[in-house]
């Protein structure tokens, strides 16, 4: 291993970039499960074509990309593979279903920055790879039972919030009756022949928190009540129709919810383990 390291340092500084010779910088050398694999600063740049850019000067990236070479080298080592055909399955699906010319994936390949097709496949091997070997070892340890999710359920209840259903309407001052006497009567419309008939509104509901200042006074109205309030031109009012208390929120409509909580929970739990459990089967050497 220190043999190939010391020869690597003064041989691979230049690197093929769009048909030139340009300097490139060594990162890290991975000595892995099946083979050692020399990682430099341009690999880490050509790897942001899934739209997040990697700076090869930062140690997250460096360390992320010595991963993923880890994580590939693991899945075909337990006889995990990804072939050129899968690969094919996965431009298909970017394309809509269509097939990618081969003048396509050179042109992509390019603008990636890779100087070949196979090169851009090998990549994209590799990233599936890493993430097929991690999928399949981690499925098991963020299984959520259904009594967990109960459990959860139980613990952290949630509930709909309560909503008034309203109906609104306005009478004008008459002529015949004193304002005294016809708010009294516009209480019990419908029990008083000389009010007539009056014209309510569409229904609408208003949520507990939508209540404004001045409509307090809807939380004392029981259902049927109608509330006269006297204004300029005349009287509004405001007939409770309905009122739904807060309801605990059903175990059924929040369980996918509950269940992809959960299971984001246990993954975040254990994939700082796993990648510390997996960075144990190679050698990693950073260079700067």
């Amino acid at each position: 291993m220190k043999r190939i390291f010391l020869c690597l340092i003064f041989t691979s500084f230049l690197a093929r970039e769009n048909g030139a010779l340009v300097l490139d910088e060594l990162k890290v050398v991975v000595d892995g499960a099946l083979r050692t694999q020399v990682v430099t600063a341009s690999d880490i740049v050509h790897r942001g074509f899934d739209g997040v850019s990697r700076d090869p000067n930062n140690k997250d990236d460096v360390r992320e990309y010595a991963l993923e070479v880890i994580k590939y080298q693991h899945a075909e080592d337990v006889g995990i593979s990804v072939s050129d055909e899968d690969v094919d399955k996965y431009l298909r699906s970017m394309s809509q279903g269509s097939d990618v010319s081969p003048e396509s994936l050179a042109a992509m390949a390019r603008d990636f920055g890779f100087e070949s097709v196979k090169e851009f496949y090998d990549i994209l091997k590799q990233l599936y790879g890493s993430s097929g070997v991690m999928e399949q070892e981690l499925r098991s340890l963020v299984i959520v039972s259904e009594q967990d999710a109960k459990e959860y359920w139980e613990k952290h209840s949630e509930y709909k919030e309560g909503v008034y259903y309203l109906q609104t309407a306005h009478a004008s001052f008459r002529d015949d009756m004193s304002k005294k006497l016809q708010k009294k009567s516009l209480k019990r419309p419908e029990s008083n022949v000389k009010i007539g008939k009056i014209h309510w509104g569409v229904p609408f509901d208003v949520t507990y928190s939508e209540l404004a200042e001045d409509k307090q006074f809807i939380k004392k109205m029981k259902i049927g009540e109608v509330k006269v309030l006297e204004v300029s031109d005349g009287f509004d009012l405001y007939r409770l129709k309905n009122h739904a208390k807060p309801d605990r929120v059903s175990f059924a409509e929040r369980r996918k919810e509950i269940f992809e909580k959960l299971q984001a929970e246990k993954f975040d739990a254990v994939f700082k383990q796993y990648n510390d459990d997996i960075l144990k089967t190679a050698e990693v050497t950073y260079l700067n």
